[in-house]
C-alpha cells in the first residue's frame, strides 16, 4: 500500500467510537500507483461493535461516475441506513467489471475490514447499470463473501455471463430495483427467473414508467426499502419447519429379530421443500440428551431419503441396534428425530419424540442331549443334538456350536450348519466328524477327554439368534481315528519288474494334511523311527501312494534280501498338519517275495560285474564283460532316489566319483534298452 490519509491512520489507531466521515484516497495496486477508493463512514459507527458494510459499484460514464461521484449519489442512503460505504474506482477506462477492477475491490474489502470494525456476516453489495452487473457478476463470484445484493438497473443481457456462478445464489437474499422503461426483457425478467430457479430468495421493484437511471423519484426511500428486505432476510434463520407425527413420545416398540413386521416412522413435510430442488430426509436415533451430536444411527427416508417416511423391518432394525450394543430383552428409551436436508445442505431438525425400545429373542430352547452328558467318541457312530425349530421363519438356517467352557461363542472351536443346508433343527453328527473337528489338532490320545459347552444358532441374512441357553457336554476319544484300506493284513506281494502296488487308506475330513506312508521290519517301532518314510503321493496330499518296482527293489536291497527270499515287514500311514500328527489305528503286516529279475540277472550274470573298491572312499571302478551292451550306469540311495547318473568310459569299464556320499550302502545299477541288474556297495570315508 501506497500511503494511507491521516484520518484512516488516526481512526484505525485510535479506534473512535462515532464519526462521520468522508475518505477520498488511493493506494497502488497492480499497474497502477494510486487506484482510487471512496469511503463514507456514517455517523452512527462504533469502533467497539460491528457494523454493516455497504459495497457499491458505480456505472460506467466517465463523464459522469467515478468512486468519488458513485459515494457522493450514495451518501444519504448510507447515513440513513447506517452503512459503512465501500466504493472502488473502475480507473480511467470507467468500467468496474474487469479482472484488475475485481481483484482491486477484493484488496479494498480486505483492508476494509482491517480499519473498521465490519460485521463480516451483513456485507451487502449494491450497484447501478454496468455497476448492477457487476453485483451479479461479482457477486456470485465471491458469494461467500455476502449477506446479499441490489443490483440496480443492472445493464446485463440475459442471464447467460453468469451461468458457471449462478447457482451460488441458492438461499441468498436479492432485491431487483428496475425501471419498465429499461429493457425489461433482457436486463430484468431473465435474471429474476434464473434466481428463482437456483433457488435464491427474491423481492423486485418493477417501477412503472422509469428508464435507465439511478435518478428516479424517492430514490433513497426505494434503496433503503431494498436494503432493509435484504438486511431482514439475510439475518433470518434459513431454515423450514416441519414435525414429527408418529410414534408419538414414549411409544413402545418390540424388535424380534426374524420377524418381516415393519414399523414406520412419520412426519410431516418441511416448510422449505419447494420446486427449488430436492428435499431429502435424514432419520436419526440416540440415547435421551444426547444431543445427536454422534447420533446411534442414521438412514436415509424411505425413496432414496425422499419420502416423509422411514420403514424398517424387525429383523433390520434388530441388526442395527444389536451393531451398537443394545441389549436383548431390556427395554431401552431412544430419541428419534428427522432432518431435512436441501443442496447437499441441513435446512431444519425437527423437535425430538422419545420412544421406548425392546430387542426380544424368539427364546427356542435346546433339548438333547441333557447338560453335562458324557459322550465317548467310538468309529463309525453318531450322537444326535437337537432344539426347538423356528418353523414359521422359512429363511432361518441352523448351526451346532462348540466352545471351551469360558468362552461367549464369538469364535466357536467347531459350528457347522445342520443338515438339510442349515434347515435341519437337529444334527445327528458323526463321531469322526467331531473327533477331526475338536480333537485332531491337539494330538489327543485314546482316553483324553475335553469338557465343552455346545449351543445352536438361528441366522438369516441381516439377524442371528442363539438359542435361549448353553449346555455343557464331556467328549472322550475312543477309537476312534483314520483306518488302513489296502493291501489288507498279512497280504504277499512281489518284488518284480514291471510290478506296482497301490497303498490306499481313509483321507482325514480335515483341509491341509499331509500324509506319510512308514515300513520297517516286524518288531520295529513305526510311531518311533521307521526306515522307510515317505510322503502319499501328489506331495502328501492323496490318500494312496504308490510303490513301484524299483522302490520295493530298493527295499529288498535295503535288507538284503536275496531272490526268492521273503520280507516280513509292516505298514501304517501318519497324518499331519501343523506340526500335530496322528497315526492309523491299524498297522498291517506285508510279505514281500523277492521274484528274479528279467533278463541278466537270472543268468546269474550279476555275478560277472566288480565293483573296486568295496567300500570306496574317492572312486570307484566297475567292469563287466565286454561283450555286454550297458547304455547307462546310476547310483540309487536304498529308497530308490537316483543320486547319480553316468554313460559307460568304454567298452566293458566305468569310473565313478562318490566323493559327494555320505557314508553308507548304496545300488549300482546297470542299464541297457532291455535290462537292468542292481548291486550293493559300500561307501566310507
Amino acid at each position: 500500500m501506497k500511503q494511507l490519509l491521516p484520518l484512516l491512520i488516526l481512526l484505525a489507531s485510535h479506534q473512535m467510537v462515532e464519526a462521520q466521515l468522508r475518505i477520498d484516497s488511493s493506494f497502488a495496486f497492480s499497474s497502477n500507483p494510486a487506484k482510487k477508493y471512496s469511503i463514507y463512514v456514517p455517523s452512527a459507527y462504533n469502533a467497539s461493535s460491528a457494523n454493516e458494510m455497504m459495497v457499491g459499484f458505480h456505472p460506467f460514464n466517465t463523464l459522469r461516475w467515478n468512486a468519488q461521484s458513485w459515494c457522493d449519489t450514495l451518501l444519504a442512503f448510507a447515513e440513513m441506513n447506517d452503512l459503512l460505504l465501500i466504493c472502488p474506482d473502475g480507473d480511467s477506462d470507467g468500467d468496474v467489471t474487469d479482472s484488475v477492477d475485481y481483484a482491486f475491490t477484493l484488496a479494498l474489502m480486505d483492508s476494509a475490514r482491517k480499519w473498521f470494525n465490519v460485521d463480516t456476516g451483513r456485507v451487502y453489495a449494491i450497484g447501478f447499470s454496468v455497476g448492477g452487473k457487476a453485483v451479479y457478476e461479482f457477486g456470485l463470484e465471491h458469494a461467500g463473501l455476502f449477506g446479499g445484493f441490489i443490483p440496480v438497473g443492472a445493464a446485463v443481457n440475459g442471464s447467460s455471463f453468469v451461468s458457471s456462478t449462478i447457482s451460488k445464489s441458492g438461499r441468498k437474499p436479492f432485491y431487483l430495483v428496475h425501471g419498465s422503461l429499461d429493457v425489461p426483457n433482457t436486463r430484468f425478467f431473465p435474471m429474476l427467473t434464473a434466481l428463482n430457479a437456483n433457488c435464491a430468495y427474491v423481492d423486485s421493484n418493477y417501477m412503472i414508467g422509469v428508464g435507465h437511471t439511478i435518478d428516479f423519484p424517492n430514490r433513497n426511500q426505494h434503496l433503503s426499502a431494498a436494503y432493509k428486505w435484504v438486511d431482514s432476510v439475510n439475518l433470518a434463520p434459513k431454515t423450514g419447519t416441519f414435525s414429527l407425527v408418529s410414534p408419538i413420545s414414549f411409544s413402545s416398540i418390540e424388535l424380534k429379530g426374524f420377524h418381516e413386521l415393519t414399523h414406520q416412522f412419520a412426519w410431516k413435510k418441511s416448510s422449505l421443500a419447494d420446486n427449488c430442488g430436492v428435499m431429502k430426509y435424514e432419520i436419526m436415533f440416540d440415547y435421551p440428551g444426547a444431543g445427536f451430536a454422534n447420533p446411534l444411527l442414521v438412514a436415509n427416508a424411505d425413496n432414496n431419503g425422499e419420502d416423509t417416511v422411514f420403514t424398517i423391518t424387525n429383523h433390520q432394525a434388530d441388526s442395527a441396534l444389536s451393531s451398537v450394543g443394545l441389549p436383548f430383552n431390556t427395554a431401552t428409551a431412544l430419541e428419534w428425530t428427522v432432518r431435512s436436508v436441501l443442496l447437499g445442505k441441513y435446512s431444519d431438525t425437527a423437535k425430538a419424540f422419545t420412544v421406548v425400545v425392546t430387542r426380544k429373542t424368539l427364546g427356542f430352547n435346546l433339548t438333547s442331549p441333557s447338560n453335562n452328558n458324557v459322550v465317548t467318541l467310538e468309529g463309525g457312530q453318531n450322537k444326535l443334538f437337537d432344539w426347538s425349530d423356528l418353523n414359521h421363519y422359512a429363511s432361518v438356517k441352523y448351526k451346532l456350536e462348540f466352545d471351551d467352557t469360558s468362552g461367549n461363542f464369538s469364535n466357536p472351536l467347531y459350528s457347522g450348519f445342520s443338515p438339510n443346508n442349515g434347515a435341519n433343527s437337529n444334527y445327528s453328527i458323526g463321531h469322526e466328524e467331531l473327533y477331526y473337528g475338536l480333537f485332531f489338532d491337539n494330538n489327543y490320545a485314546i482316553g483324553d477327554s475335553l469338557h465343552l459347552q455346545w449351543t445352536a444358532s438361528a441366522e438369516d441374512s441381516a439377524y442371528r439368534e442363539y438359542a435361549s441357553s448353553n449346555r455343557n457336554i464331556l467328549l472322550i476319544r475312543g477309537n476312534i481315528g483314520f483306518s488302513l484300506v489296502f493291501p489288507q493284513n498279512n497280504v504277499l506281494i512281489q518284488s518284480k519288474k514291471g510290478s506296482n502296488y497301490s497303498f490306499f487308506w481313509d483321507s482325514v475330513p480335515r483341509d491341509n494334511v499331509t500324509y506319510e506312508w512308514l515300513f520297517d521290519t516286524i518288531g520295529a517301532d513305526l510311531t518311533d523311527s521307521a526306515s522307510f518314510q515317505l510322503r502319499s503321493d501328489n506331495g502328501g496330499m492323496n490318500a494312496h501312494f504308490l510303490a513301484d518296482f524299483a522302490f520295493l527293489d530298493s527295499i529288498m536291497n535295503f535288507y538284503g534280501v536275496d531272490y526268492l527270499d521273503t520280507l516280513k515287514g509292516k505298514w501304517t500311514i501318519r497324518a499331519l498338519k501343523n506340526g500335530n500328527l496322528e497315526y492309523s489305528l491299524e498297522t498291517y503286516s506285508l510279505n514281500i517275495l523277492r521274484a528274479h529279475p528279467v533278463g541278466i540277472n537270472q543268468l546269474g550274470l550279476a555275478d560277472q560285474v566288480s565293483v573296486i573298491p568295496n567300500p570306496a572312499d574317492e572312486g570307484v571302478w566297475i567292469k563287466w564283460p565286454n561283450n555286454w551292451s550297458v547304455d547307462q550306469l546310476e547310483v540309487r540311495d536304498m529308497s530308490g532316489r537316483k543320486l547319480i547318473s553316468s554313460r559307460p568310459m568304454g567298452i566293458g569299464m566305468a569310473e565313478l566319483q562318490v566323493t559327494n556320499l555320505e557314508n553308507g550302502a548304496y545300488i549300482l545299477v546297470l542299464i541297457n534298452a532291455e535290462q537292468q541288474i542292481n548291486l550293493r556297495f559300500l561307501v566310507q570315508h
